[in-house]
């Protein structure tokens, strides 16, 4: 008995050791960061502006993958199921995250014991829009409205699921209106039929309507977010008017649950870094993207918050696991 407990005692400090020394010598080789989502997107936006400083302060190369499906939840799943070595991350916005566990049945992972959080990047709030036509410049405006025009405003997503769909449907419920929702497929067509007049209401980030509204073609008349937009301190939030209403994109980095701690604090560190880049900075700003640069528990802490809001969230609005 005392020769197997010294046996077991020699196993776990030969795993420390060599846990230890790898990450040492973290990393010896490239790194690739998983995006869930297809190239081109607000999804895919974060990782390639600190792909430089990452491969900089690391000293090796980064590497950008889409892998694409599911809502987020292929992408996910292969970082979930890889490697605990910190040399395959997680790139991702709320969906994979803290959605698709309300929204899909069996989903392949745990949104809290899969992956090892590291830094929220960024974040980005979510307007409402609507058309020029629209006789309202408020959301109080907006829903005195639709409460006079019953099943006659249309208000368009990116997709069922979506922030875009949430919110509206939010909407619907706490104010006690009746919109109709349209969906498509991703925010570029959704909001090319909004501007042609073909429904009246949206909801998009500032890299997609901010010039529109520059130029007159969209009205912006709230946000989607507890605190006014601090690069927008005259715009009213949407739960000023609706109580209750609260959606924030973020864009984070995670790596497989289980990946030693030393090696996340060098991401971290990293990742740090990369937000305080006054290239990066600038490039995020050019998309009105706000930088955080977070820590792994600060991440940890956002996923533990966003679970419990969607988990009363989503079944209110009848979104139930296909």
């Amino acid at each position: 008995m005392k020769t197997r407990r010294l046996g077991i005692i020699g196993g776990l400090v030969l795993a420390v050791v060599s846990a230890g020394a790898q990450a040492q010598d973290y990393p010896s080789r490239p790194i690739t960061i998983i995006v869930p989502f297809p190239g081109g997107g607000t999804a895919d936006l974060m990782p390639r502006v600190i792909q430089d400083s990452l491969a900089t302060t690391l000293r090796t190369s980064i590497i950008i993958e889409n892998r694409s499906g599911a809502s987020g939840t292929t992408g996910a799943t292969a970082v979930a199921r890889a490697a605990p070595d910190g040399y395959t991350l997680l790139a991702s916005v709320n969906p994979p995250i803290s959605q698709n566990i309300f929204l899909q049945k069996n989903l392949p992972y745990d949104p809290q014991k899969s992956f090892a959080p590291i830094s929220i990047i960024a974040t980005t709030p979510l307007f409402m829009v609507v058309h020029p036509s629209l006789p309202v410049n408020t959301v109080a405006e907006l829903v005195a409205y639709a409460k006079s025009n019953p099943g006659k405003l249309v208000f368009g997503s990116a997709g069922i699921g979506t922030g875009q769909h949430i919110v509206g449907e939010l909407i619907n419920k706490r104010a006690g209106v009746e919109m109709v929702h349209l969906p498509y497929r991703g925010t570029g067509p959704m909001m090319a039929d909004l501007l042609s007049g073909q429904f009246q209401l949206g909801f998009s980030t500032p890299t997609g309507v901010l010039p529109l509204a520059e130029a007159g073609k969209v009205k912006i008349i709230g946000v989607a977010e507890k605190k006014r937009y601090h690069a927008m301190p005259n715009l009213p939030t949407i739960a000023e008017a609706i109580p209750g209403i609260d959606f924030e994109s973020w864009y984070a980095l995670f790596a497989p649950a289980g990946t030693p701690k030393a090696i996340i604090d060098k991401l971290h560190a990293a990742s740090v870094i990369a937000t305080k880049d006054p290239k990066v900075i600038a490039k995020f700003r050019e998309t009105a993207v706000d930088v955080v640069g977070s820590t792994p528990q600060e991440l940890a802490d956002l996923i533990t918050s966003d679970l419990a809001k969607y988990k009363v969230d989503l079944p209110l609005i009848g979104l139930e696991p296909q």
